[in-house]
């Protein structure tokens, strides 16, 4: 899935409302398990971000509610929200403080009350993006995306830091930055990020302000590769980074034969 027109983009992400949309529409389209989970995160990512206000003035009330016997899982099904999040500014309103909770979330077999030991594995069980096994799955398809990226640069000889030796030296640092700059496209590349993300139009431009733009500030152009695609009409040079997609990779093979 590298590139995709905004419109099949639109029409896909429309079709994932819940978790288990992903193996149907896997089936009815032919796109990978994977690729549908990564666009499916993104779109519950921002949808709480977006409503996270709206619970959060609510959330005085449902503690009480709570209190009074509401089961933690029945708030985050009226308030289509992720439940472990849900239960998150719930509880954070009575005495359990941000850290106690996610204790909690990490060993919920240790939390001594009888009911709440068994809401917080029934959030958690139901909870594919913030229970700890969402989030280790979104860092080990972090992790596999650097190795591969790394990977790539060894097979092709070219020598590189990253950002375990950059740590400290820089106040940002990206996932690669080159011992030598290579040239693609006209353009001289100091420096790589990598991104086991989807880049469409909300994704690149956080990325550019938060990342892209402060690393071509610091070291000069360089460039980001989204592993599960981007959508049409985001790729190429924008602000001295090029938006890139694998299959780029071997467009960047034969620049590097050519010099």
């Amino acid at each position: 899935m590298p590139v995709m027109t905004l419109e099949d983009y639109e029409d896909l992400r429309s079709r994932l409302h819940r978790y288990s949309d992903i193996e149907l529409v896997a089936q009815e389209t032919s796109i990978e398990p994977e690729a549908l989970l990564v666009i499916y995160t993104q779109k519950v990512t921002r949808d709480a971000t977006r409503r996270y206000y709206r619970l959060k003035t609510r959330a005085r009330k449902y503690y009480h509610q709570w209190r009074s016997g509401k089961p933690l899982m029945k708030f985050a099904l009226e308030n289509r929200f992720p439940p472990v999040l849900a239960s998150l500014i719930i509880l954070l309103e009575g005495d359990y403080p941000r850290k106690g909770f996610w204790k909690m979330v990490e060993n919920p077999d240790r939390v001594p009350d009888a009911r709440l030991r068994r809401e917080i594995k029934e959030v958690v069980r139901n909870d594919h993006i913030y229970s700890p096994e969402g989030a280790g799955v979104q860092a080990e398809r972090g992790r596999r995306g650097e190795e591969r990226l790394q990977d790539w640069l060894t097979s092709q000889g070219i020598g590189f830091q990253d950002e375990e030796d950059l740590r400290g030296a820089y106040p940002k640092t990206p996932d690669i930055l080159l011992d030598e700059p290579i040239e693609y496209d006209g353009t001289k590349l100091f420096w790589i990020e990598s991104k086991a993300t989807f880049g469409d139009r909300v994704e690149v431009s956080r990325n550019f302000k938060r990342q892209l733009k402060p690393y071509s500030e610091l070291f000069g152009p360089g460039l980001v590769i989204y592993w599960f695609g981007v959508v049409e009409g985001l790729q190429g040079m924008r602000n001295d980074v090029i938006v890139a997609v694998p299959e780029d990779l071997e467009d960047i093979k034969r620049s590097l034969g050519e010099n």
